[in-house]
């Protein structure tokens, strides 16, 4: 049974977001492990409202890489809309879900950790 964990920064809307995400992950069969604990996926909802929230969501990239080196980092929310670049090459996410893909996270990285081990990829519909 793979294991997920969930980073949430920003507002209410980001929290309930996460919630639905975390669901979607449970019913595909994954364990959620706390947020200190080692994950086969770490999912993180981002935001940037302001340039503190752009700081700390960049932060959580950051040290989710180092914290989950064998794991994959799912970045997605506000951040990844408008950093997609600086979230590919300068933090290494190992996939990228643009808002509108959010309601089909847990199948994009199904997919993504199924035929892409090492790449990066930007979902569109």
């Amino acid at each position: 049974m793979q294991s997920v964990k969930f980073l949430t920064l920003g507002c209410k809307v980001n929290q309930y977001d996460t919630q639905l995400i975390r669901e979607q992950f449970l019913r595909a069969g994954f364990k959620e492990v706390s947020r200190k604990a080692q994950a086969d996926i770490c999912i993180i909802n981002t935001c940037t409202v302001t340039h503190k929230a752009d700081a700390d969501s960049l932060n959580f990239i950051r040290r989710a890489k180092r914290e989950n080196a064998k794991g994959k980092v799912v970045v997605t929310g506000c951040l990844s809309e408008r950093d997609a670049d600086i979230i590919k090459k300068t933090f290494s996410a190992d996939l990228l879900v643009k808002n509108k893909d959010k309601y089909r996270i847990s199948g994009i990285v199904r997919e993504f950790t199924n035929y892409s081990a090492n790449i990066f990829s930007i979902f569109r519909s």
